[in-house]
Formats: structure tokens, C-alpha cells, sequence
């Protein structure tokens, strides 16, 4: 429900000063917003109902209200109207419940609790018949419910995302996009998070209580860009894209991320980047840019090539090692679980947690980041010793799509595209096995990835996914 008129041409009856409306022009003592929603379910004898409803911050009261003669020690008698109507700043929503029996066709027997549920300071509380008082509703303390949280907690926020304070020194990086896809201002957030958290706090999460994860990179702002030819401008994205990872790599404090749903290209390479993963069991991880006619760009061709260097023993045959995590990307592969994405080399077993209860699971990310900075966090030494292969896989790599593409398996466009990523995950056409480091890497997998938003069948899949939501083979 909804009032507003203008009544500046009557402010002597109504004593504007003593407004505390903005302007004066909503009507005294109204929510400006109401939102109701009944459900009732009813027997041949009894009938059950239950009310929500959503009441939005009431602006205009008298001033006297809010002024010493009520409020505070000089008050006659405090009757905190105004710590009341700063606790509920954001609105309040009240639950309601009633239940009826039909003694017969002309008595019947109600009961109604008005308020039955209430949510304060991010918990929620229910009316207790016996104590006759509002009681924290039990289980809570192992929650953390970030919707709940009021408007006092955002310490920073943007169209796309907003960065919350969990309590205890740990924040909250949460992405409100569709789907929560990443762009700039999702990238903004990452380096605003890491800044602020740097200076005052002890702990980063990067969480959501979506359905998804993230769904990767925001494709729109990709196609406009490629279609446009505005190539320096995607390069300083990817770019971009690609520091804000290293930032949170190699961050001052512990970042958690907290993945469930869908966490592919770009979720995945987020979640790749964070110290640690507290991870739902039903999560669908994967490196799936491909599909899009593009490979990973922001970092995610460098840390499986990086991960790969770490499985190396001495006199194994590396080319196998290194051989699955092309397959990973080339051939889009995504986990159907948390504990699958552990075989697909998304996540590391020795360092990543899976749980079970997707309630708990900011609250548990929450506890890894404190528990990690209360051990005396250090930032991982800058990787400068990772062992690519050069030519040597390089040519199995390309051998290997070129038959799949004589056997009709593959496109020309997917030949081309595995083609790059092999040799991004190469290390490049290098003589021998050579040392290099992340920034070599993260280099060739930028050229690349420009190299093919050139390509008229790349910008053909992209505009088909934006369109249906299926990849389209060409």
C-alpha cells in the first residue's frame, strides 16, 4: 500500500517542522510499502492458517516523538520510540497464526497469536504462551543467515554486489547479479572486499544464499565488446579479471569461498583462487567456456597447468598428468559433486571441505577463516616454478584433436579452441620442459582468449547461449 501526495500547500495543518518525512510529502503514521501473504488450510472441523507480512520503515511521525520529552535519561519516561525505530530501520516482518474448531454449525472455537514470528537483529524469534515474551528461536547459533542481517552490517555495497559484516573480524563478499555472473562490478567487490578486510578484519567469505554459486563470466558484456571490435577494452577485462584472482591469491588475510548449485567458468576459477573451500555436496563445478567458443580466462588454464606441476614425481610420465587436465577443460567437464570435482582436479582434497547441510555452510566458512587467522595466516609464496612441457605436449595435444576431428567427434571451431588451450597449458611452443611463472601463463592465456573473441563462431555460440541457454555446436 502506497500513499504519497504533495502537502505543501497545506503544511500549517499538518506542522511540517515537526515532521521527520522527507519533505513532508507521505502521509503521517503510513508505511510507505506493505506486503501481506495468507495461507489457510481448512477441515470439515478445523481450519489452520498463517500470515506474513512485510511492514516498510513508517518515516513520517510527529518530531516530539523522537525528541528528549520520550526518549533518553532527561525523559520523564523512556519509552525508546527512537532505539525502536532505529532497530527497525529495514522494516519488520511479522508472522501470524490461527486455528479454529467448529464445534457445531453455530459455535466456533478460535485462537489467534498476532506476531507470532519476528526477525530482529538477524535471528528469529517466535511468541512464547507461557513467558508471555518474544524467545530466540532455538538452532540459530550455528547459523548464519545473511538475508536476515539488517542494513547495519553492509559496510560496502554495489549494484552487484555487497560486501556484509559477519561479526567476530570476518566479512562477506556476496554476488547479486542474474545468476550471480561476474563482471566488473562483481570484480570491484572482490578487490573493495580484499582492501577492507586487509585494514580492519581477519577473514574474507564469498558466499550467497542463491541457488548458484556463480555461473561464470557475464557473456553479455563479452559479445557487446567482441562484436563492437573493442579488443583493448576485453583485454583490460580479462586483465583485470585475472589481477583481482591474484589479489585474492595472494591476500594479506584468509579467503574462504563458500560454492554450491552451479559454480562454473568463472565461479570455478574464484573458487580455484581462495585459500580454502567450504563446499555444498550438490555443487556442479567445471571449466565449461568452451561451450561459449572461448577458453578460461581468468586464470583457470594457468592453475590447472600449475596444479598439474605439483603432480609431477620424478621419472613418472608427466604428459599423462597433464594430459587429464586438458581433457578437463577442452571437453568442458563438470563435476556432479563436490566430491567428483575432487577427481577432476577443481578441488584438493587435502585442503577443501565438503559438507552436507547447506544452512551452515556460511557459518562454517565463517569458522575455517577464523580458525585460519588465529594459526597466524601467511599469504602461499608467489608460484615460480611451475613446469610446463612445451612442445612435447603440445604436439600429443594437437595430434590428439586433430584425429577427434578426422573422426567427425569434433568441429573445426573445436579443434581451433583445443588447439589454444593446449597451448596455454604447454607453457607455449617451447624446445624442452621449461621453469616459468603464474604471470607467463595468466599472459598466454589472455592472448588466447582475445584471439578467439575474433572469431566469428565463437561470437555465433556466444549470442546462441544468450538467446536459449543451450551451447551450440558450429
Amino acid at each position: 500500500i502506497t500513499e504519497e501526495v504533495n502537502y505543501s500547500d497545506i503544511e500549517s495543518e499538518g506542522g511540517a517542522s515537526s515532521d521527520t518525512g522527507p519533505n513532508g510529502n507521505l502521509l503521517k503514521y503510513r508505511n510507505k510499502h506493505l506486503l501481506k501473504l495468507d495461507i489457510q488450510a481448512d477441515t470439515e472441523h478445523m481450519s489452520f492458517g498463517i500470515s506474513a507480512r512485510y511492514n516498510s520503515f513508517m518515516r513520517n511521525v510527529d518530531g516530539i516523538f523522537e525528541s528528549d520529552v520520550f526518549n533518553g535519561p532527561s525523559a520523564l519516561i523512556d519509552f525508546g520510540i527512537t532505539d525502536s525505530r532505529q532497530r527497525f530501520r529495514d522494516g519488520d516482518l511479522i508472522f501470524d497464526t490461527r486455528f479454529s474448531i467448529k464445534v457445531n454449525s453455530s459455535i466456533t472455537i478460535s485462537a489467534i497469536i498476532d506476531n507470532f514470528y519476528n526477525v530482529e537483529n538477524g535471528k528469529i524469534s517466535y511468541y512464547d504462551l507461557n513467558s508471555k515474551s518474544f524467545i530466540k528461536k532455538p538452532g540459530q547459533d550455528s547459523l548464519i543467515i545473511l538475508n536476515n542481517l539488517d542494513k547495519n552490517s553492509i559496510l560496502w555495497e554495489n549494484p552487484d554486489s555487497v560486501i556484509k559484516d559477519l561479526g567476530d573480524g570476518v566479512i562477506n563478499l556476496e554476488f547479486r547479479t542474474k545468476m550471480n555472473t561476474l563482471g566488473q562490478g562483481v570484480l570491484m567487490g572482490i578487490n573493495k572486499a580484499v582492501d577492507l578486510a586487509e585494514k580492519n578484519h581477519r577473514g574474507i567469505v564469498i558466499g550467497n544464499e542463491g541457488s548458484h554459486f556463480s555461473a561464470g563470466a557475464n557473456l553479455g558484456a563479452i559479445f557487446m565488446a567482441a562484436a563492437e571490435q573493442e579488443y583493448d577494452e576485453i583485454n583490460m577485462a580479462i586483465k583485470f579479471f585475472q589481477d583481482s584472482m591474484m589479489k585474492l591469491r595472494y591476500s594479506n588475510i584468509p579467503v574462504i569461498a563458500a560454492p554450491h548449485g552451479l559454480t562454473l567458468g568463472g565461479g570455478c576459477e574464484v573458487t580455484m583462487h581462495c585459500d580454502k573451500a567450504v563446499v555444498y555436496s550438490e555443487s556442479y563445478i567445471g571449466l565449461v567456456e568452451v561451450g561459449a567458443g572461448l577458453i578460461p580466462g581468468g586464470g583457470g588454464c594457468k592453475e590447472m597447468a600449475l596444479r598439474a606441476s605439483k603432480k609431477f614425481k620424478k621419472n613418472d610420465v608427466e604428459l599423462n598428468v597433464l594430459q587429464e587436465y586438458f581433457l578437463n577443460i577442452g571437453m568442458a567437464k563438470t563435476s556432479t559433486s563436490a566430491h567428483e570435482a575432487i577427481d577432476l582436479g577443481y578441488l584438493e582434497p587435502n585442503n577443501d571441505t565438503i559438507i552436507m547441510n547447506k544452512n551452515h555452510q556460511i557459518s562454517i566458512a565463517k569458522k575455517q577463516a577464523i580458525l585460519m587467522s588465529d594459526y597466524g595466516y601467511l599469504p602461499p609464496c608467489k608460484e615460480k616454478n611451475i613446469k610446463v612441457l612445451g612442445k612435447q605436449a603440445l604436439g600429443m595435444f594437437m595430434v590428439g584433436s586433430n584425429t577427434m576431428k578426422a573422426g567427425r567427434y569434433i568441429s573445426d571451431h573445436d579443434q581451433k579452441i583445443a588447439n589454444k588451450i593446449a597451448y596455454v597449458i604447454s607453457g607455449g611452443d617451447l624446445s624442452q620442459a621449461t621453469i616459468v611463472d603464474e604471470q607467463y601463463l595468466l599472459d598466454l592465456e589472455r592472448e588466447a582468449f582475445l584471439s578467439l573473441c575474433s572469431e566469428r563462431k565463437t561470437l555465433e555460440r556466444i549470442q546462441h547461449i544468450l538467446k536459449t541457454g543451450k551451447p551450440l555446436r558450429n
